[in-house]
């Protein structure tokens, strides 16, 4: 199973994330609304046995209350995405984050150790960048964190919560 730990937003964010992906119009794939979240910690194929080691954490870090201000629109061209992120990430998310990650790596449970870059992807597969970016402030206090299965299906990629933490 293909697992990662994400936040994902509650609907009046994600209408206001999907208003910034419209007013950009990019060249490439529009992530769908139901798909839209900020991964935290990306574990990968994780097979059965050990998706139940995730789903007996006991211990796991509750989630500080934040307030993310997504300001940021940018590209990471080797993967050709469009993202919206934050100029100022919250230090109390930071160091959550990085308990979590501690906490599955010590756990034995394999994770993505390039650093984190939090952002939420509104375009894959993107040919070329917008000549303009609208000038974005979404302010968002997420309440928890989710353990997400991807599939991969003949009808294309789905997302399963698997768990709210």
């Amino acid at each position: 199973m293909r697992l990662f730990y994400a936040l994902v937003p509650d609907i009046e964010t994600r209408h206001r994330i999907v208003e910034t992906q419209l007013a950009i119009d990019a060249d490439g794939r529009k992530v769908s609304a139901d798909k839209l979240h900020m991964t935290l910690v990306f574990l990968g194929e994780v097979d059965a046995e050990r998706l139940s080691l995730l789903t007996g954490i006991t211990n796991r870090p509750d989630l500080p209350e934040i307030e993310l201000v997504l300001d940021r629109i940018g590209t990471y061209r080797s993967a050709n995405v469009l993202w919206l992120g934050s100029q100022e990430v919250p230090l109390s998310l930071i160091k959550f984050r990085q308990e979590l990650f501690d906490q599955l790596t010590h756990g034995g449970l394999p994770s993505d150790s390039r650093p984190w870059q939090p952002h939420v992807t509104l375009y894959r597969n993107l040919r070329t960048r917008p000549r303009t970016l609208p000038t974005v402030e979404i302010r968002w206090r997420p309440e928890d964190y989710r353990l997400v299965q991807s599939e991969i299906t003949d009808a294309g990629l789905h997302y399963r919560i698997l768990e709210s933490c």
